[in-house]
C-alpha cells in the first residue's frame, strides 16, 4: 500500500516566498497548504491536520512564535512538528520555548530545509 503524500502547512506574509517555496516542495513530492498570516495559518492547521507546518515568525496579527504555541497546546496538534524561520535570531528563545521543533536564520539554503522536513517527517 503507498504511503500517503505529506502536507506541509507554509505560513509566510510574502507571497513571493509562498510560491517559491510551494514550488520546491511540490517537486520534492509534498502537498503543500498556503497561508499568508498567522491566524489563516492556524485556522488551516487545525481544519488541514498538516503533517509539518513551516512558518516565518512576523506577520501582522498572530505571530508564527503564538501560531507555534498554539499548535503545540491543542491535542490534535501537538505532535506536529514546527520549523520556524526569521531573518533575526532575536527570538529564538521565545520560539523554541513555544515549543518549535527547529529555527533556522534566513535565508536558509533550499537543501537544509528539505533535509530538516525529511528528518522531521522521517523520510530519509
Amino acid at each position: 500500500m503507498p504511503e500517503k503524500t505529506k502536507k506541509i502547512l507554509l505560513i509566510d506574509d510574502h507571497i513571493e516566498v509562498l510560491k517559491i517555496q510551494k514550488e520546491i516542495l511540490a517537486r520534492n513530492g509534498f502537498e503543500v497548504i498556503l497561508a499568508a498570516n498567522g491566524t489563516l495559518g492556524l485556522e488551516k492547521a487545525r481544519e488541514l491536520l498538516p503533517d509539518l507546518v513551516l512558518t516565518d515568525v512576523l506577520f501582522p496579527g498572530l505571530s508564527g512564535v503564538e501560531v507555534c504555541r498554539q499548535i503545540k497546546q491543542d491535542p490534535k496538534l501537538q505532535g506536529v512538528p514546527v520549523i520556524i524561520c526569521s531573518a533575526s535570531d532575536l527570538e529564538i528563545t521565545e520560539c523554541y520555548e513555544a515549543g518549535a521543533d527547529i529555527f533556522l536564520l534566513k535565508p536558509v539554503p533550499t537543501q537544509k530545509i528539505l533535509l530538516h522536513i525529511k528528518r522531521l517527517l522521517r523520510e530519509d
